[in-house]
Order: C-alpha cells, then sequence, then structure tokens
C-alpha cells in the first residue's frame, strides 16, 4: 500500500464526510456569491428562486469555521513539521503557477505580464481576508500555539476562550466596537475551541441526537435571519441579507458550526477509502475553483454563465448539477496531482536520503 493509502486510512471516515460536505457547501456557497446572482438575489427579494439560492449558498462562513474546528480538534494533539509546511505551500504554489499559465495560453483576455506571475508565485496575498493565506500563516502558528495550550489546564483554557469569544462574536459585530478583524486571529479563536472539544471531553460533547437538534434548529434559525434581512435590506435599500452569519465570527456562523462539527465527530460510519481519498483533495478543491479573480469570472461567468442562468426555468437544475460537478473534477484533478507529481516527488526525496 503506498505512503497515500496508509495515511487515508488513518482519518476518520465520518469526519472525511463531514469535510467533503463542508467543501460542496463552499463551493455552492461561491456559486451564489461570486457569480453576480447575489444582485439578482436583491433585487428579486421574493423570488422563489432567491429562496432556492439562499438556502443552498449560506453555509459559507460556518464551513470555514467548522474547517478550523477539525484541524484544532486533531492538530492540537500532534507534531507539525517543517515537510507539512513545505507540502501546503507546494500544493499553493503549484496551483497559482499552472493555473495562470493555463490562462494566459489559452484565455485570449489573459495576457502574461511578469508581475503577475510573480504574484502566482507568491503564496500569501491578503492575510486579512484571503482563507488561504491567512490558513498558511495560521499553520505555521500551530506548533507554538500548541505549547501555550498544553501548558493552560482546563480552568485557564476555558476562560482564555470565553474572553475571546466574547470580544469577537459579542463586542465585535457591535456598532462604534469592531474589532480589527483578520481571519489569523480568528482561527486561533477556533483553533482552541476545537482544542478544548479534544483535550477537556464532556459527556454533553458525546451526544450525537442533541447537537443533530441544535444543528438544524441554528440551520432554521440563519435561514430565517437571511430571510428577514433580505426583507429589511429591500425596505431599507441596504445589503443586511447575510448580517447574522455575514461573517465567521458572527453568532450564528459560530453557532451553526460548533452543533455541525460535534454532530459529525459523534456519527459512526464504516472506514470508506473512496471518502477518504476524495477527502483528502479538499484544499485542492478550493485551491483550484476559487484560484482567483480570473478563475471566478471564467468559472462563474464565462463557463457556467451563473448570472445569465437567473432568467431560465432550468437554474434549479443548473445549481444542483454544477455543484458537485465542480466539486468531482477538482478531486479527480487534484488526484492526478498527488498521484503523478506529489507521491513520486516525496518517493525521490526520501530515496535521497536513505542513500
Amino acid at each position: 500500500m503506498s505512503s497515500m493509502k496508509q495515511k487515508v486510512k488513518l482519518r476518520q471516515s465520518n469526519i472525511e464526510l463531514f469535510r467533503i460536505l463542508l467543501m460542496i457547501s463552499l463551493v455552492a456557497s461561491h456559486y451564489v456569491h461570486n457569480s453576480g446572482l447575489l444582485d439578482r438575489i436583491y433585487e428579486n427579494p421574493n423570488d422563489v428562486k432567491s429562496m432556492f439560492l439562499v438556502i443552498i449558498g449560506w453555509f459559507g462562513k460556518p464551513a470555514i469555521n467548522c474547517f478550523v474546528l477539525i484541524t484544532g480538534y486533531y492538530m492540537c494533539m500532534s507534531e507539525i513539521n517543517i515537510k507539512k509546511h513545505f507540502k501546503l505551500i507546494l500544493e499553493v504554489e503549484f496551483y497559482n503557477i499552472i493555473i495562470y499559465l493555463l490562462f494566459t495560453i489559452f484565455s485570449p483576455e489573459v495576457t502574461f505580464s511578469v508581475i503577475e506571475f510573480v504574484k502566482a508565485c507568491i503564496p500569501l496575498t491578503s492575510i486579512t481576508r484571503n482563507f488561504v493565506s491567512c490558513y498558511i500563516v495560521f499553520y505555521f502558528l500551530i506548533p507554538y500555539i500548541n505549547i501555550l495550550i498544553r501548558d493552560m489546564d482546563k480552568k485557564q483554557h476555558g476562560m482564555l476562550l470565553l474572553l475571546l469569544l466574547i470580544i469577537y462574536t459579542v463586542i465585535d459585530p457591535l456598532p462604534g466596537f469592531e474589532v480589527s478583524f483578520s481571519y489569523v486571529s480568528w482561527f486561533f479563536v477556533i483553533y482552541l475551541l476545537g482544542a478544548y472539544i479534544r483535550l477537556h471531553p464532556m459527556r454533553c460533547f458525546e451526544q450525537k441526537k442533541l447537537w443533530g437538534g441544535v444543528f438544524s434548529l441554528n440551520c432554521i434559525i440563519s435561514i430565517v435571519s437571511i430571510f428577514i434581512c433580505l426583507q429589511l435590506s429591500a425596505a431599507l435599500n441596504v445589503r443586511l441579507m447575510f448580517f447574522f452569519i455575514e461573517d465567521s465570527n458572527k453568532i450564528f456562523a459560530l453557532t451553526t458550526s460548533v452543533a455541525a462539527f460535534l454532530f459529525f465527530k459523534n456519527v459512526e460510519i464504516k472506514y470508506s477509502r473512496v471518502i477518504n481519498t476524495m477527502a483528502r483533495s479538499t484544499i485542492g478543491v478550493l485551491l483550484i475553483h476559487a484560484n482567483s479573480d480570473i478563475m471566478r469570472q471564467w468559472l462563474w461567468g464565462t463557463l457556467l454563465r451563473c448570472k445569465e442562468m437567473w432568467n431560465s426555468d432550468y437554474l434549479y437544475i443548473h445549481a444542483l448539477i454544477s455543484i458537485p460537478l465542480i466539486y468531482v473534477i477538482c478531486v479527480i484533478i487534484d488526484i492526478i496531482r498527488i498521484e503523478c507529481i506529489e507521491e513520486p516527488f516525496v518517493k525521490m526525496i526520501r530515496r535521497k536520503k536513505e542513500k
């Protein structure tokens, strides 16, 4: 069995299935938010199509929290070595460079620029809102965060977590009290939460039915809040639709993500090689379909023509086919990268070391 298959088998399939569903929900969120369809929703707040798009596309921010919760839950007990950092950066660089070059070759609208190529070679773009850049920076901080976590007892861990959650989820949304929010600092908070669940287990954390109910209730409340805020947006001529979940630190984004994680953590399913192999390419799916503004414009605008589909009766079918299809195609591409480039490269390095 290859090293990739060995590593895949170590992962729990319930969490890997969760990661697959999270990434599909992110693709769905991008289908709505990056395609121009958001404008159509605000223009037609009472249309059935608006309701449909809101329901399939609202879970993006909670999904980000869930990914970091998973990281905190598992990585707080693990050691991250330089190989893992190097591997993550190489994957980001691979897709940045390859996708940029492909567009310069095959798209008449994109001409090669040395400056843009250099930008593609830099893995970090923005450490305020760009998820991938923030995750890379945060990933480098995890070994030091783990030292902090291990030096705290349960009470200290809980008090620090409570203080940070009050700052980010209670104080930050208040008018005039905006905290200088960045995903890097918020990831620290969510990582602490995932670590707390792992290091200080409580009986309530193991209640699958409880968290399934809490998750369902949060989904209902979140969607209702979106529709109410959509009506307010139309009345006040402002954009408030996703007010309670518009960022990862908003209250419903947080409570929904925690409930979803605790539910899937307790779901028992048999090991599945298919699920685990597909989940291995989760970050690859993100790096491909949300690679850059050029990719977003091409994918949602030129290729899928999402905004134009608003006037079509086939919008529902278009969305329900496009979203999983994008996920599957990106997974296939990333598996090819792993099997043909990453694994042979890792084996070559290992053989050199053995010599």
